[in-house]
């Protein structure tokens, strides 16, 4: 028997499968969509001469990249080489080498990028970027300080900056919901920020890491006048006086091989691990991860060095402590390593794109890593399978980028916390 409708009835029934349409549309992107992964890329793009920052959603089951309709967006800057994601998923921070600056973008809860606020660090060429667990400081390290003496042809050391992130209630009249407030005085110096310097040697910091538990910052560096690696360590003791937050510093050194880049920590703030890039022109024995037990003073030991490929670039752990990944930029490979304390057991090395440079764990479900290739414009996509203990490629990798990808950044979707 077949039914009939009249025109109403009808009508209603288009309605309804309208309605069941959209429904299924709107919970397969809930679905569906895992993460969003943020990807700066150094290439200037259009009049602005703007760096761009292309917004990728993590499928949940192919763990494939796709961008969001609106991707990429202006990075309000030159040359964007770093960015960090708040821990609350509600702000992106991505620093401007070119232009000295730091941008807050605020993210929408489709991935899109809402510029907020800009400043400007104190020192010249940021190159690194860190945020404490709960959201209130921001760290920026400097290639030089900012002296009338310092420059690319007269090179001197390094610094680093510490934004306070004002919340709303801090934040009288201005209509972001954060904003960086400025810059912490350094109680030692009465400076704006905090010299990673030994002597008078030129120092160069590469990049940085902050411990979970939020007491310690760690800067990898090289001495360029002895050509000898160093993880410089510090802790910080705050105080605010109206507007502005003081710091008082204690500073570690510890040696770390010839050229340090990447460099990363436990999720259990016991371990810090470091890269060792070869430097070709000067020490050529360099190409190995070291695994330091962190001190209870926030110090680092030396606990074990393992071989990594060619000059390792950056690493990551997954949210377990479990899994370590490293990329090589020369070798176009990111290897794997199982981690239990400070012992690694090398798990295999899997191809990437032309020269990596970035790599990191997506937070939703921990078992999707993402590689950034520099000159391949692109970013690699694996998923892990614990069970064997390998990677396997994900479908359609490599995904396509903007120009020249410096560095990656994620939050969880529908993670944030509001």
């Amino acid at each position: 028997m077949r039914m009939k409708f009249n025109k109403t009835g009808q009508l209603l029934l288009v309605a309804t499968a309208a309605l069941l349409l959209s429904a299924s549309i709107s919970a397969c992107w809930y679905t569906f969509t895992v993460d969003f992964i943020f990807v700066t890329s150094n290439k200037a793009a259009g009049p602005s001469q703007y760096g761009e920052i292309d917004v990728l959603e993590v499928d949940s089951q192919t763990a494939s990249l796709r961008p969001i309709p609106t991707s990429p967006f202006f990075s309000q800057g030159r040359n964007p080489v770093a960015e960090v994601a708040s821990h609350d998923n509600l702000f992106l921070y991505v620093i401007n080498q070119d232009d000295n600056s730091v941008v807050q973008f605020l993210i929408g809860i489709d991935g899109k990028l809402y510029a907020q606020s800009t400043a400007n660090t104190p020192g010249i060429f940021p190159v690194g970027i860190g945020i404490d667990p709960q959201d209130k400081y921001l760290y920026i390290i400097d290639t030089y300080q900012p002296l009338p003496t310092c420059s690319p042809v007269s090179p001197c050391a390094g610094a680093l900056t510490i934004f306070p992130i004002l919340t709303a209630s801090q934040v009288s009249g201005q209509t972001p919901v954060e904003s960086l407030g400025p810059a912490v005085i350094n109680t030692a110096t009465g400076l704006n920020y905090f010299p990673i310097a030994l002597g008078s040697d030129i120092v160069s910091p590469k990049n940085i890491s902050v411990l979970p538990n939020g007491n310690n910052v760690y800067v990898t560096a090289q001495d360029s006048t002895t050509g000898l690696g160093f993880v410089y360590g510090f802790s910080f003791n705050y105080t605010t006086t109206g507007n502005q937050t003081y710091a008082t510093p204690t500073e570690t050194v510890t040696p770390a091989g010839t050229l340090p880049a990447g460099i990363t920590s436990s999720p259990n703030n016991a371990q810090v691990f470091v890269a060792d890039s070869v430097n070709l022109a000067n020490a050529p024995g360099g190409n190995n991860i070291f695994v330091y037990d962190v001190n209870p003073n926030g110090s680092l030991t030396l606990s074990a060095t393992y071989p990594a490929g060619n000059a390792p670039s950056a690493l990551a752990i997954d949210p377990t402590g479990t899994y370590l990944y490293v990329t090589n930029s020369v070798d176009s490979n990111v290897m794997v390593y199982s981690v239990s304390g400070t012992s690694l057991n090398n798990l295999g090395a899997y191809a990437t794109g032309n020269q990596p440079v970035a790599v990191m764990v997506e937070p939703r479900l921990g078992q999707y890593v993402y590689v950034a290739n520099f000159l391949g414009n692109s970013v690699s996509g694996f998923e892990l399978d614990s069970a064997n203990n390998t990677l396997v490629n994900a479908i359609n990798t490599p995904f396509k980028t903007d120009v020249q990808p410096t560095a990656l950044a994620a939050i969880p979707h529908d993670g944030q916390t509001r």
